[in-house]
């Protein structure tokens, strides 16, 4: 049987790549909207793009995977799409949880806190950002 996979802004390099993985032959490799859509826009409407990806997934008919080769916002689309054709994948949290640099490493400092350098969060628009933070270099000062 056929694996149908989806995978949003696929380029043709990646899927070269995706072709070329062990038990690629019993794989379809599926676009879902378009590089330039996913990666060259100067903001993003998550709802218009959702809508278009499920008005694109409903002309797939079976879908087995869908997974993310780009960053944001194919990060997001991925786990809400698979959720809505229940399809397994990580959660919508997790993957907001380990792209956000501060909540990540909140999470990395609770797992484990040895490896964790230490960190802070400011808000990169006070006028004076970095004033209250106490973390010495090479520490990590994170937008929060």
């Amino acid at each position: 049987m056929t694996v149908n996979v989806v995978v949003p802004g696929l380029s043709d390099r990646q899927r070269a790549e995706l072709e070329a993985l062990p038990g690629a032959d019993q794989m379809r490799f599926h676009s879902l909207l378009d590089v330039e859509t996913l990666t060259a826009a100067p903001h993003f409407d998550l709802e218009s793009l959702l809508d278009r990806a499920r008005e694109e997934l409903a002309t797939l008919g079976r879908v087995d995977a869908i997974v993310a080769h780009w960053d944001f916002p194919t990060s997001i689309l991925v786990p809400i799409l698979a959720m809505e054709n229940s399809i397994p994948s990580p959660s919508l949290k997790s993957f907001l949880t380990c792209e956000h640099k501060y909540w990540s490493r909140l999470m990395q400092a609770e797992a484990v806190p040895e490896c964790v350098p230490d960190f802070a969060a400011f808000d990169p628009f006070d006028d004076d950002p970095l004033s209250g933070i106490e973390v010495a270099f090479p520490g990590g000062v994170i937008p929060s």
